[in-house]
């Protein structure tokens, strides 16, 4: 549907805030405050950069047509790209704004197509469409596991040097677009703020404050522990040991009883391997090679089998979508689970949580570990342009991706990033909690062969094929796949290679 162009007054709307957001700034102390010397009364405040588009303010459409469609992970994602009016709900409005200052800064008419559901894998979908040659749509924000997968077929266009577009601003993921991509000289897909389900997919644990409170006397030690960078995996074990309460007295460990935490395979074990150091494709002289089993990735792998198996505080829940975005929140909600494991996006689940609680990063392997990683879900939403999209396209096409993204990091973002997460959610604005929010949000990253895991027989997600059996031998289990493996990495990368 088209939106009515209108006036948008106030386009900077909690610029004070944004700072925060940037990937790539300077740290600051643990107070969060900037020190220059021991007599602060002579501190001067730096000077304000003001941020501006990679759209220069003369760029005129000329009222044409530029046409996204917008198919992320799931449908009802839909609504946070496109917002055909206001509706007093937050995160809607503020796509609505961002969508009408697009339109109005470049004089172009913006359409959002959702994509239909009903006509199954987006992958088949989109093969089967640009391969026909029809051009329904200039580019794409869409799912990442799924967009990734047709690479090879040569339907997404080389946009490296893409007009007015600088992965280096804040409002891109530099190091994650680096990552999502095979080389230095060839570019097919991009993120960042263009659409906040990429936030919304960086993962996160969440933690009762209540029941820690009750195991651990402090509400709030686990901001210092994190801060001090002591947040690791044996520390998950010991602040977890003993937390097993048999509430309806059976005698049975079952769902009616309180654990540390729940767990089930998918998605959760990707979130303790990878933020842990562990990796699938290094660089060996410029070519990316797999490197499955090694040291490090090996004892990742067996401490995580001891958080899945070892503990005495755990509840196991089977491969159910149910289980992790109803039961296991649920149980969470109800003081029944110190700790959930999920997404930024999982505390849509705990909006009528009564318990205050707070949000911190999944755990370092050990102290020797240099920083805290928060990987990005394999459903975070990449943007790409399809080859249907004709040379003499491509300058509007990339304008209005370069201005919706920076839009979006202008209005978009702040609202989700600073009044829903920060403010309507945790419950908690501590200078500390809003540290460590801002520390997930700034590590966030991914790994080569997790982008790539559909196309190199799915070595990238063995963690979860262990964790799911109850097994620990990563070896044995790359060795199954790892002929296979390695010769469908070398066809993807000449596949690669050949793309213009």
């Amino acid at each position: 549907m088209s939106l009515k162009l209108s006036k948008i007054v106030s386009l900077m709307l909690l610029v004070s805030l944004l700072s925060s957001l940037a990937a790539c700034q300077d740290n600051v102390d643990n107070t969060g405050d900037i020190t220059t010397g021991s007599n602060t009364d002579d501190v001067t405040a730096p000077e304000e950069i003001e941020l501006t588009s990679g759209v220069p303010d003369d760029v005129d459409l000329g009222g044409a047509t530029v046409t996204v469609l917008n198919a992320p992970q799931y449908e009802n994602f839909l609504t946070l790209m496109n917002a055909p009016e206001e509706t007093g709900d937050t995160m809607n409005d503020a796509a609505y704004k961002r969508n009408i200052a697009v339109m109005d800064k470049l004089n172009v008419d913006l359409q959002i197509l959702d994509y239909d559901y009903d006509k199954g894998a987006k992958d088949v979908y989109l093969r089967q469409l640009v391969l026909a040659g029809d051009r329904v749509f200039d580019f794409i924000v869409g799912t990442q596991h799924e967009l990734v997968k047709v690479v090879p077929d040569g339907i997404y266009r080389d946009i490296m040097d893409l007009p007015y577009v600088d992965i280096d601003k804040p409002w891109w993921a530099a190091e994650y677009i680096q990552r999502a991509n095979f080389g230095e000289d060839k570019r097919f897909f991009i993120a960042g703020d263009i659409s906040v389900e990429f936030i919304r997919d960086i993962d996160c644990i969440y933690f009762n404050k209540t029941v820690y409170e009750n195991y651990h006397g402090s509400r709030d030690e686990l901001y210092d522990i994190v801060l001090e960078g002591k947040w690791t995996l044996d520390k998950l074990l010991e602040v977890t040991k003993d937390t097993y309460v048999d509430l309806n007295k059976n005698n049975t460990p079952d769902e009616e009883d309180a654990y540390g935490y729940g767990l089930i395979p998918p998605t959760i074990p990707d979130h303790l391997y990878y933020p842990a150091g562990a990796h699938t494709i290094i660089y060996e002289n410029g070519e990316p090679t797999l490197d499955v089993v090694n040291e490090r990735n090996v004892t990742i792998t067996e401490k995580i089998y001891e958080i899945y198996y070892n503990g005495n505080g755990i509840l196991y829940k089977n491969n159910d979508l149910v289980n992790q975005e109803v039961t296991i929140p649920t149980k969470f909600a109800a003081d029944d689970f110190m700790f959930m494991f999920g997404l930024f996006y999982f505390s849509d689940f705990l909006r009528e949580m009564k318990s205050d609680y707070g949000i911190i990063p999944h755990p370092k392997y050990d102290e020797t570990q240099e920083e805290y990683k928060s990987l990005v879900h394999d459903g975070a939403p990449l943007v790409c342009i399809p080859v249907t999209t004709p040379d003499e396209d491509i300058d509007k096409v990339a304008a209005v991706i370069e201005e919706m993204a920076f839009q979006g990091y202008s209005i978009v973002t702040p609202e989700y990033y600073n009044v829903v997460l920060k403010q309507k959610y945790a419950r908690d604005s501590s200078d500390k909690a809003m540290q460590i929010l801002d520390m997930i949000r700034d590590s966030a990253f991914t790994d080569t062969g997790y982008v790539y895991n559909y196309a190199i027989d799915n070595v990238a997600l063995l963690i979860r094929d262990l964790m799911n059996s109850g097994q620990t031998n990563l070896a044995t289990a790359y060795a199954a796949k790892e002929a296979s493996a390695t010769t469908k990495l070398a066809s993807l990368i000449e596949a690669y290679n050949e793309l213009e």
